[in-house]
């Protein structure tokens, strides 16, 4: 790994006056992601069929942090800065947001919690040992947007640039130019049918979480709960967006990333 700072919750490392290193010729390491696979035996023949596939575990990391003031001077850690280091990352309440900053190398986003061990040196405390563990397999990139226009004659083609072949589910941000009845639907995605909006008002903007099931500026009795998905093939695949109304449309989305920073 090379880099020097990540930034956990929202405060930088480095504002803590912080760098990654390495102790003692320690190296910072990273757990892989392995897919086990479910076959059968086939009968009379050597060969097994695939069945389905799952991972085993989340991604994991393990990095070490020192108070830095330079290359040949790792400070020693006061009791204040301990309690702070602590309160910042070793968390209760549950998984936040931790990217890895790394120069010629596009940021990941991660859902991580991290376990601290001090590393001692003549009994002072002068830098901890991270563990670091995601709530998945994989990261995300940072919130994307693509915004566009769109009419009963005019789809938009949307290009799912995912590492992870399944749907995905936007932030989806619809603006209606007219009123009326709304259908909106993914060509590809054949086996869901249109999501209706119903007695849409020209210019009033409708919000649709698919990845939580939440809705805005619709009445829940004019919405059929169809949420709009995005599929994603193992190859680049395009989504054929279509609406029977004319429409101005933002999807917000964050897109799987299989690298391990």
């Amino acid at each position: 790994m090379d880099a020097t700072n990540f930034i956990f919750d929202g405060k930088s490392l480095s504002d803590f006056g912080f760098i990654i290193c390495e102790f003692n010729g320690e190296t910072n390491t990273s757990t892989p992601s392995n897919i086990t696979f479910t076959t059968l035996k086939v009968p009379d023949n050597d060969r097994r069929r695939f069945l389905s596939s799952n991972y085993e575990e989340v991604i994991s990391f393990e990095i070490s942090i020192a108070k830095y003031e330079s290359k040949k001077n790792i400070l020693p850690i006061n009791s204040y800065e301990d309690r702070a280091i602590r309160k910042w990352l070793c968390r209760e309440d549950g998984f936040h947001e931790l990217v890895i900053e790394q120069e010629d190398f596009y940021n990941i986003y991660y859902n991580a919690q991290i376990n601290i061990i001090p590393q001692m040196v003549c009994g002072r405390i002068r830098g901890y040992r991270l563990t670091i563990t995601t709530d998945n397999v994989y990261g995300y990139t940072e919130p994307l947007e693509t915004e566009f226009n769109i009419n009963s004659t005019s789809p938009y083609n949307f290009l799912a640039l995912s590492d992870k072949a399944d749907y995905f589910y936007p932030i989806w941000e619809i603006t209606p130019v007219q009123n009326g009845d709304l259908h909106l639907k993914i060509l590809e995605d054949i086996n869901q049918t249109n999501t209706i909006l119903k007695s849409v008002k020209a210019n009033n903007k409708i919000t649709i979480d698919s990845e939580n099931g939440i809705i805005e500026g619709i009445s829940p009795d004019n919405f059929n709960w169809q949420l709009p998905r995005i599929i994603q093939g193992y190859d680049e695949t395009v989504n054929t967006i279509t609406s029977t109304l004319p429409c101005h449309i933002k999807i917000i989305y964050r897109l799987a990333r299989k690298a391990v920073c």
